[in-house]
This record gives structure tokens, sequence and C-alpha cells, in this order.
């Protein structure tokens, strides 16, 4: 099998092992903030940044940088052997605070110079160098130069030189790669030596050496023929630096020697190469290997690569232990230099193991067996010994609990072991193997109402690799008090403060306590679920906090209003036990129940029970009946309804009486149709109808009912009744017009037989009595009432009183001898009585029993209250304001978040001054909760209701209450290789997708849907923005049916057979606030498809919604194909995965993505409420096949 290990290392750089998982690259924390723009450098004279450079340079950089960057340069002196300076600028990036220096990390920026002097070049003679901090010089390989403008990719800021070759060549800092043979000697211990390997370029010429420059990479070569010796072959394996021996190396030799951890060369990677000219040095970076190497006069350095075959010594990293044969079960090789006395060490803390199960299985380090030859301690700790077995095996834990790699021996920078040269096995290797610890996830159950308690998991000690718990936190309850966690079954697994209990015997879920100290164990069964899932226990605290709002009925109701309203008058905060019912509330009679507020004395009202109401309550699942919810949020409202009375207006009329009778005589009436009519009596029968003359009559139609006869007397007759609620505006019954048909509108009075001890032509409002009122007809002087009420401000009056402005609200005669204050100065709602003139003296005013007479008066508008209630979400069991628990402010703090704003106003005030945007509005935005923002006022605690300004204050109080709705955090999905396809494919015209069928602008031209009749799911989009508490909606999405593919493969295939993989990812710069969630997709499209879908889709849709809803997506701006093709689209190729591969992706699960681009070790648990961001990514394993994306040049 060792053929396949060889192909393994020849053929790594394109064989996709099945356990590759696809990430993203990682994001930086600075990263996590950048955006893609556009930024203009402000150019100064010198590095105080005060004087303004005056100069038609303009230089622009284009790329990530963070939002509100600025860029500052100025010129600066500085000469290149060789070149003609034409501009030299150092450039400075800025944050948005103007001060702090931002460099790209991990990415380029895009600089593009326009300088005048470009005209008098040769663009071709153009080269850019980088000056860095150290003086190092770096030639910019990859630069656009024309008669206007240079560009070129700028990975760090500082002096960047734009100069022109001038006489001899400039100094290009190279690196040459000299290939020795695979034949070589050993002159002595130290030493190698060895000729030039030849193998033949691309233009089939032999050659020995590859010369890179900044940002070039070695072309693939011939590898070296194995070797055979005594029969046995050992196979090519790489190149590997070593260090040359100027001193002894002549032309046709080179001495050298191999270093203690020799480093493998990789072809078609870039290189990093870069210049010191003041020390003469070139650093090179490729792959593993760096070094800073001496230069020749024209800048070149030198490095040698020497052959290694397998039958030096490796270590062998396997991603499991039962198939160690297999090329897909090995990672990587480490060669292993061993010294003069046959011991050397290696480091293999840095080399991990992919998880088979990454949300169970955890890489903790690594494990070898030992052959019999090796020494060994049997009281170490890390040594296993398998006595069934006779087997000794060591163990190496590389990784600490959180992950990071542990320093052993203690001084080194990471996890190393040592080896000895008997220790190796025939094929001259130490083959290790994983350990996996296995997570077991400990799930807290999550409770309404309690604090969210994330998942924690605990890894099992069965490797020696296990963590441990002593407490776990804890969850609050508003009205309960914390007991503990315990087991399904109701064990104990902590106190009330969450510390583990002393003692807990291994259980059958394979866990247990000692000490107080919480370790796990591998389920014996690995297919069964094993998560450990742990309980909340309450006690129920009997201080729980409720408020009794008190109601009273509005006015403005109907005597039998089907739905009735009311005001709110006052609160009540009181304490009971939480679960408590509204009936229990109701009947406790003690100093913090209800009872005690059911019969209080308001003039008008009374009690109403079957309206009381318990809100804000939570329901108990044994009983279904609300009680008091822990939040200390429930609300009692009772309500007071305004008593019902009937007004009795009669009048001294003559009326006649009908008495049933059996008699045959005498004139009789019948009743018809809800009147009584004559009837008539011949030959034994009586009829309605009679016509005719005396002498000759007819009768018709037979009357069978029951017959009366009529009686006439004079009597007080109820010609007119008024039914409504106390205080009830009644005014516009007066003058009363009766049944009669009579309206008394000529001053007479009406005499109440109660209540009133005087005559009265009016009533402004109902009181509180019934009461009969009867015609009073004697003749009175007249007395002419005048009813004035204060003006609004701004208005213009009908009379000034003592300096106000006044309306006259009616005017009516009374014949009086006197006008009397109790009955005829009269309420009028919304307003309040002032003064009379004349004035009223004991109770009357213009007392003269012969002559008429006038009197104003005078009525002063009201002032009610508009109380705007904070309303704030008590719900959230986390509420809290700026960082501190609403659990946690002090008393007073509770009381001033719950007073209401209040603000006077007189009544018919327009209320459009508390309108938004209005002078009056109150904005509370800055009282915000956290997590919340402030968004209007509203006519109900429900916030149902919009409260809308353009109405008039009524009389009484007015109550708004402000809506608080949750931020939104903008969630984002990057699939990571799979296809999320929110276009709508099953509509022949997008426009009816935006405005709706038949409601699109008639100028505007048909959308088609990109590529009809395709599959979707209009549920998924690459972002959105999720509600503050509320769990995220886990996707499940289809593996990825696309693999990559080589720029040498993908040049094989037909151009629909590649793919390139767009994905819309937020972007800030380009997205703004956000795009139409129609293209927040993630598909595979050709070239072709690629402009398809921004001509024909990507544009018309902005365009249309931008015209659809200006203030959603009026920010948004078209860019062009090539920045959105540099933002969106991967510059990787891809084709079918079945096309070159047996394998396919497994979905492993969502990760999170955390600001500095780490990832988080565990899936993502999509029962946590948001409280932040998130960024989530969809990782993928290749289970089985391989993919080769091309050929060798050659196997020996």
């Amino acid at each position: 099998m060792r053929t396949f290990k060889r192909i393994a290392a020849v053929m790594q750089v394109f064989i996709i092992l099945s356990t590759v998982v696809l990430h993203a690259l990682p994001v930086s924390a600075d990263e996590a903030k950048q955006f893609y723009q556009t930024v203009t450098a402000a150019l100064f004279t010198d590095a105080s940044y005060s004087a303004p450079l005056l100069s038609e340079t303009e230089i622009t950089l284009t790329g990530k940088m963070p939002k509100g960057a600025s860029v500052k340069g100025y010129p600066v002196s500085y000469e290149i052997d060789g070149m003609k300076t034409i501009a030299a600028y150092d450039l400075t990036i800025f944050e948005s605070d103007g001060e702090t220096v931002f460099q790209p990390d991990h990415q380029t920026v895009n600089v593009t110079c326009a300088i005048p002097a470009l005209a008098d070049t040769v663009p071709d003679e153009i080269a850019v160098f980088h000056i860095d901090d150290n003086g190092n010089q770096t030639e910019i390989a990859d630069i656009s130069a024309d008669s206007k403008t240079v560009s070129f990719a700028a990975e760090h800021f500082s002096v960047y030189v734009i100069s022109e070759h001038e006489g001899e060549e400039a100094i290009v800092p190279r690196v040459e790669f000299h290939f020795l043979s695979d034949e070589f000697e050993k002159p002595d211990e130290n030493y190698y030596s060895a000729s030039a390997y030849p193998f033949y370029n691309k233009a089939n010429e032999l050659q020995t050496s590859q010369i890179l420059r900044d940002g070039e990479s070695l072309a693939l070569i011939a590898d070296p023929p194995n070797h055979v010796e005594n029969g046995v072959k050992s196979y090519f394996y790489g190149w590997y630096v070593v260090n040359e021996d100027r001193d002894a190396t002549t032309d046709e030799t080179v001495y050298y020697r191999w270093t203690a951890d020799p480093a493998k060369i990789p072809f078609e990677a870039p290189a990093s190469v870069s210049y010191n000219q003041q020390e003469q040095t070139v650093t090179c970076t490729l792959g593993e290997y760096t070094a800073t190497l001496p230069a020749d006069a024209d800048g070149c350095a030198h490095v040698y690569l020497a052959p290694l075959y397998s039958d030096y010594y490796f270590i062998n990293f396997y991603n499991k232990d039962d198939d160690s044969n297999s090329i897909l079960s090995l990672i990587t090789s480490k060669l292993i230099a061993f010294g003069s006395d046959g011991e050397a060490r290696a480091r293999i803390g840095n080399i991990t193991a992919p998880s088979p199960d990454i949300k169970h299985k955890v890489f903790v380090g690594w494990k070898r067996e030992l052959p019999p030859t090796a020494q060994y301690d049997p009281n170490d700790p890390n040594i296993y010994i398998d006595s069934a077995n006779n087997t000794v095996y060591a163990y190496y834990i590389t990784l600490d609990t959180e992950g990071n790699e542990i320093h052993e021996p203690s001084g080194l920078d990471g996890y190393y072991i040592d080896c000895r040269l008997n220790e190796v096995d025939e094929h001259n290797n130490i083959s290790l193997y994983p350990i996996f610890a296995e997570a077991r996830w400990i799930l807290f159950q999550h409770e309404p109402g309690s604090t969210y308690i994330g998942s924690r998991y605990i890894l099992t000690n069965d490797e020696g690799a296990g963590t441990s718990f002593t407490s776990f936190p804890v969850s609050n309850k508003v009205g309960y008090d914390f007991n503990g966690w315990f087991t399904a079954d109701g064990t104990r697994i902590t106190d009330g403060n969450g510390v583990l209990v002393d003692h807990l015997p291994m259980t059958d879920e394979m866990y247990q306590i000692e000490n107080g100290v919480m370790t796990a164990k591998k389920l014996p069964d690995e297919s069964a679920n094993s998560d450990i899932t742990l309980y909340p226990r309450w006690t129920v605290k009997n201080n729980t906090n409720y408020t009794v709002n008190i109601w009273l009925q509005k006015s403005t109701d109907a005597a039998d209003a089907a739905e009735k309203t009311y005001d709110y008058l006052e609160s009540h905060p009181l304490t009971s036990a939480t679960g408590a019912t509204l009936a229990q509330l109701l009947n406790d009679n003690t100093e913090n129940g209800v009872k005690q507020f059911t019969n209080l004395h308001y003039t008008g009202f009374h009690f109403e029970p079957s309206a009381s109401k318990m809100e804000r309550a939570v329901t108990d699942p044994s009983t279904g009946e609300p009680g008091l919810s822990s939040d200390g949020q429930t609300v009692i409202n009772l309500y007071y309804d305004r008593n019902v009375h009937n007004l009795y207006f009669q009048a001294y009329l003559s009326v006649t009486e009908y008495t049933p009778t059996t008699s045959n005589k005498g004139t009789q009436y019948g009743y018809y149709e809800g009147e009584y009519v004559p009837i008539y009596y011949i030959n034994k029968t009586w009829y309605r109808t009679r016509t005719g003359s005396y002498g000759n009559y007819q009768y018709r139609d037979k009357y069978t009912g029951t017959r009366y006869i009529a009686s006439t007397s004079d009597q007080w007759t109820t010609i007119k009744t008024i039914t409504e609620i106390y205080e009830h505006h009644i005014a516009d019954n007066f003058p009363i017009t009766g049944s009669n048909g009579v309206t008394y509108g000529n001053g007479e009075r009406w005499k109440a037989q109660s209540v009133y001890d005087e005559v009265l032509v009016r009533l402004e409002t109902m009181p509180d009595a019934d009461v009969t009122f009867r015609l009073d007809t004697a003749q009175r002087p007249l007395k002419t009432m005048n009813y004035y009420v204060e003006c609004l401000p701004g208005e213009t009056g009908d009379i000034t009183f003592e300096g106000k402005a006044y309306q006259l609200y009616q005017s009516i005669g009374a014949r009086y001898n006197m006008v009397t204050e109790t009955e005829d100065f009269s309420p009028i709602e919304g307003f309040t009585q002032y003064k009379a003139d004349p004035p009223f003296v004991n109770g009357i005013a213009i007392y003269d029993t012969s002559r008429d007479g006038t009197i104003n008066m005078y009525y002063t508008r009201d002032n009610g209250k508009l109380l705007f209630i904070p309303n704030y979400p008590t719900l959230d069991s986390d509420l809290s304001f700026g960082g501190v628990p609403f659990k946690d402010l002090p008393d007073d703090s509770d009381v001033l978040l719950h007073s209401p704003i209040e603000k006077s106003v007189k009544y018919q005030a327009s209320l459009l001054n508390y309108a938004e945007g209005s002078p009056d509005y109150v904005d509370i935005s800055d009282k915000a909760p956290d997590n919340y923002v402030f968004s209007g006022w509203y006519l109900d605690s429900a916030c149902l209701n919009p409260f809308d300004p353009d109405v008039q204050m009524p009389s009484g109080n007015l109550r708004l209450f402000a809506k608080w709705e949750p931020v939104k955090f903008r969630i984002l999905i990057d699939p990571n290789g799979a296809e999320i396809d929110h276009i709508n494919h099953a509509v022949s015209d997008y426009r009816t997708v935006i405005w709706g069928n038949g409601n699109f602008p008639e100028d505007s031209e048909p959308i088609p849907p990109f590529k009809p009749g395709s599959t979707y799911n209009t549920s998924h989009a690459t972002y959105f923005d999720n509600n503050y508490h509320q769990a995220i909606e886990e996707y499940t999405l289809e593996p990825p049916q696309y693999i990559t593919i080589s720029d040498e493969y993908a040049r094989q295939l037909p151009e629909d057979q590649v793919y390139y993989y767009l994905n819309m990812q937020y972007k800030e710069s380009i997205d703004k606030q956000k795009i139409p969630r129609d293209l927040r997709n993630a598909l595979y499209l050709t070239e072709n498809e690629l402009r398809d879908y921004y001509d024909h889709f990507y544009v018309p849709l902005i365009q249309a919604y931008k015209a659809a809803n200006p203030d959603e997506y009026g920010d948004l701006q078209i860019v062009s194909f090539g920045v959105w093709k540099q933002n969106y689209v991967a510059p990787e190729k891809y084709t079918h995965i079945n096309d070159v591969t047996n394998g396919e992706y497994a979905f492993e699960g969502w990760f999170e993505v955390f600001e500095d681009g780490s990832v988080a070790e565990m899936p993502f648990d999509f029962a946590t409420l948001v409280t932040s961001p998130h960024k989530l990514e969809a990782h993928w394993k290749l289970n089985g096949g391989y993919t080769i994306v091309y050929t060798p040049l050659s196997f020996t």
C-alpha cells in the first residue's frame, strides 16, 4: 500500500480528500466592519496635513475599508536606482474618527493615480514600488498604466513610488530556486553533495532552476525517478529547502545539509518577494517557507531544493484509526530529521483531525501504538496499557478545553513529542491517530418568562481529556424563586444558586457528580441521543406586584351602548401570590386585595363587576384559568358605569282613556293597527267600516277583537321622556317638543317634582336622579339667559369678559321672576361655571316679577390631562435600561419609568401640535429600553389603534400608550457552496410581484423572471432582519451540487459546464439598508447566465423597487457589472459534482462566524433568542470519492 501513500504525496495539490470541509475565508474583526467603497485621497504638502497640496494629481482607493474612512497623503522624495521618479506619495487610511490608522488585513485595496506627468511616459516602462516602514523595497508586479493613470493593488499603505525605467534596468527583487539531483553523495557525516537536476520547461527546454518575482509561482516540473535499492523501492515525496554551503559549492556540485525542520515547497502557489535596498536582502515567503536571504547585486536571492524520498523518516497523521492503509485516511506527513544520537523532537500540536461528528466529537490530541522496543514509564498517566492485546499506547492531549494548543514541554511554542530512531516502523514511519472526546450537550429547558440559559457541552473523560462543571448558570423569573436544576424525574442537580450537589452516582445517562464536580462518559450506544436535559423548578413568591386600574365610563356613551368606553381615573399598586385568579383577588378584602376598590363612591357611578378584567395574566396550564403573572405586570381593570336615569316631561292635557267592555250598547271602539277606531253594531255583528248615509248605511270589515268604551278627563300626561346616563349631554332636547306635537319654546317653565327647588327651562347634562317635570304656564316676565363659553386661544369671541374672549354657546328665554344659580347656571361638558353678569346673590339673579331681564353666564374652558404612558415591554424577562436589568432597578426608578408624562390641554383644542414632527410632540426615544425603539403613540396598551392627532381634546383625560418595537438584527446566511433561490420563477412578469397585478406603471417594461420554471423557496434568503428576542428559523438546504475545478480543467469543458458561484452576501456600500429580498440569492451560473442575470434581472429589479418603494430602496445605486461581479461572484470555477467525483456533500451544521473571523467550535443553537447580529455559515463535508482536476506531468 506504500504506492498509494506515494501517490497521495505527489498528488496532494490536486486531490480533494473525502473529509474536506467547505469554509469561507476567515473574516477578521476589522474586516467584519469594513465596506466596499471608493475614497478619494486628500493631498497635503507634508505630514502635518495642515496645508492642502495644489496639484492636478488625483488618487482614489477602492476596496474594503471602515465605514466613514478617509485617506490622506503627501508627496515624498525617493530615488530608485535606474529609475526616474514620476511621483512618490505617503498614503494613510484613517478610520471614521480621523485618527486611527487602518491597514488592510489579508486583502488588497486598489489604488488609481491620475497624474498629469504620465502623459510624457511610455506605459510599458512604468513601474510601481512599495517602500515599507523598514525601507524594504518591493516592486508591484501587476500594474495597469496608460498615459493618464496608473492602477495597482496595495496590501499595505505607506510610501508608493511611481517611476519610469531610465538607463540601466532597475533592481527587481527575485528568488532563484535551484533544484538538486536525486543522485547525491555524502562526503562526511554533516554534508550532502549533488549536481543540478535538469527538467524541461513548457517550451521543452532544459533548465535547472526557476526565478520568481513577487506574486509569481513555481511551475510544475517532472518528478525525479523512484529509487530501488536491494529490491526495495523508495518513492519521491517532494522538494524541500536545504542549507547550501557557498564556500564548498562549485559550478558542478552543490554542498548542502538538512535542517532540523525542513520546509516543503509548493508549486503553483504565489510567492511573496520583497527587497531591502539598504540591507541588500530579499525576503521570500512561499507556503510554509519564510526566510530573509542575501541578494546579489541585481537583487536576486537563491534557494536550494533537494528531493525527499519515502525512505526518510516521517510522522504520518491519520484521520481515523481503523483504516491506516487508506490514502483517504492520511491527513499529512511530517519529516523527522534524526540527529546523530538517533533522537528528534517534532511538533504535532499544530496538526488536527477533522471530526467525524462535529457536534458530538471534539478533537483533543493524538495517540500512537508504541513498538515493543519503546521505553516508557508505566506510571505515566499518558500511557495506556492494553493487557488483553499486549499493546501499549501513548496519548498526547495537544489541545486544552478551549481548543488552544498546549505548550509541551514547557517553554516551547507548541506541543512536541520526542521521537527515537528505534521506534519507527518497517516503513520508517511513526503513525499517529486522532483522539476524539465526546461532547455531551447539556440543555437547559426554557420556560416562558424566565431568562434564557444557553446550552453547554461537557467533554467526556474516556480519553482523559474531559471537562467538568462545578456550577451552572441560574435562570430568573420575576415572581418566583429559582430552586435549582433538576432531571426529568425530579433528581436535584444544583441548588438555587446553580452550585452542583455534592454527590450523584453514575446515572444511566453516564454522568456523575463527585465532591461537587460533574464529569461524563460516552454512552455505550453511540446511536443514542447523548444530550442531557435539565429542568428548572420554582417557588411562587407571595409578593408579586400587580396593579389595579380604576376606570370611569365616558359620558358620551348612549344609555344602551353595546360597547362602553371608559376614562382612566387612577391606579393602585398591590402585591399578592403569583397565579392568584381574578375571582380570588376580587374577594380578597385585605389591604392587598381588590375588594376594597369595588365599593368606592363616585357620584353618579356604580361598580360593574361583570366588566372586570385581568390583563397581562398567565394561564395556569392545569386549570386553564388566568392568574397573576410572575413578571409583576398583571393589571386588574375595574370599571365603574354611569347610572342610567329618566327625565319625564308632563303637560296638563285632556286625556281619553279606553276601558274594555262586553256590552253591546253605546259608542264603542276597537283597537286596530295601533290605534283606537270606532266600530259599529248591526245584526249582532261589529264592523269597522260604515259607508253611505242615514237609512242607507253599508257595513264591512267585520271586527272580532276586544271592544272599548271611551272616557275623557284632564290630567298630567308625559309628553317627553329622556333616558341617558349620568352627565350625558342633553341640552339638544330643549326646548321640549312633546309627543302631542307641541314645541314649548316661548319661555315655558318646567317645575321639577324633586331634586330641583325652582322651575327651569333647560338642562345641560343628565342629573344623577330620575326626575319628573311638569309644565308651568304661569305668566311671568321673560328672562333671557345667555350662556358664554371661553374661546380657544386664537379664536375670535362674541364678547369679552374680564379680559377673556367668550363665544355664545346658547341663548334661551324663560318666563321667570328670577334666574336661579342651581337650576339655570347648570354644568356644560368640558367647561366650568365661572361668573354671571349680573352676579348671583344668594343663588338668585335679576329678580323682578314685572319686568323682562337678561343675564350672561360665563364658563371657563376645562384643562384635561393628555397622558403619555411609557408602557414598557416588561413582559420581556431580559428587559434592561442602559445595561441594568429592569428587575434590578431601584423602586423610585421603577415608579419613574411607569409614570405618565402629563400635558395640560384645553377642551376641544386641536391635538395636531402633538403630531410627530410638531413642536409639542412627545418623543421618548432617549428613554428606550435596551434593544427596543420607540415607534409612536397608541390609544390602547396593546398598541393596536394608533393615535390620530387630527382630533380635538375630549372632556376629561386622554391616555396614550407608547409602542416599543424590538430592534431588528441583521442575520447573514452564508450557504457556503449550497444554493438559495429566492426568485419567484412561476410569474410571467416580475412587475406583478413588486406592484401587484395591474398596478404597475404603464410606461414600465416587463420583467421576466430569471430562468422561468426553476424550483425556488422564497422563504430563504442570504440575509434578513430578525426581531430581538426571537429565535432564528433554521434553514434546510440541499447539499452543494457543484465542485471547484482548476482553470486547466475548466478550459477542457464546454462553456455551459463551467459555473461561477453567485453569493449575494450583504455589502453595505452597495446594498445600503438592504436590497430586495428577491435578489438575496446564492446560485451557480455560467458566464453567459451571470451577464443575463445582471442585465435582465438584477438591474431591472433594482430600478422597479426604487420606483415602487422609494422610502425603502431609494438610496440603492446600480453598480457596474464589474463591481457587482467582484463583490458577489467567487473567482473559482465550478462544474457539476457528478461529472468529476462519485462523492457527495453531507451537511455538518450551521456555525456562527464571529466578528474576529473565527468560527464557533460547535453548531449554532437555533433555540438561542437573538440579542445581536449573527453570521451563520453552512459547513459541508465531502463524503467518499476524490476529484482529479488536472494531471501531473509525469510519473516515473
